[in-house]
């Protein structure tokens, strides 16, 4: 007997599949904008790049578990992305994408809750990254730098 996926499954595997495209995504990001910040922010934004390259690692089972392919339009997609923060603030930055990093700390974290026998660890992983980055922007722009680095490494020492 032959089944078909339901919708619940699609989406499930859509959402793997955009999260593992985004870390790609995220990391050409960082890497760009480290690449043009200031001293003080450039290792910042590199912990950053860092972060996504260890989340796309841990999401790579489930890329190849679901059989998956990473969009190859990802790069070119960030390169053009990242021309919206041209000649923006650090700190500006961060105050956008302070608008908008929470509706995926969300998202992961519901992916997360629904996470398939074998699928805890990467997606767990996914969700604490991101609520890591979304903690991250809060203490910087607070003024509390080492507390927001400290965030960053907690999750990377995982």
């Amino acid at each position: 007997m032959t089944t078909t996926p339901t919708s619940d499954q699609d989406d499930y595997i859509t959402g793997i599949q955009e999260a593992a495209d985004g870390e790609v995504q995220g990391e050409v990001l960082f890497l760009r904008l480290a690449a043009q910040a200031a001293p003080e922010h450039r290792h910042k934004l590199e912990r950053l790049a860092a972060l996504e390259v260890r989340t796309g690692r841990e999401m790579d089972a489930l890329v190849q578990r679901y059989g998956l392919t990473l969009d190859p339009a990802n790069r070119a997609e960030a390169e053009e992305r990242a021309k919206v923060y041209d000649g923006m603030g650090y700190y500006d930055i961060l105050a956008e994408w302070a608008t908008w990093i929470p509706d995926y700390v969300d998202l992961y974290d519901r992916l997360a809750e629904r996470a398939r026998a074998g699928d805890e660890p990467a997606l767990s992983f996914l969700s604490a990254h991101e609520r890591a980055i979304d903690t991250f922007i809060k203490l910087e722009l607070a003024g509390r730098s080492a507390e927001a680095m400290a965030e960053l490494d907690a999750v990377l020492d995982r």
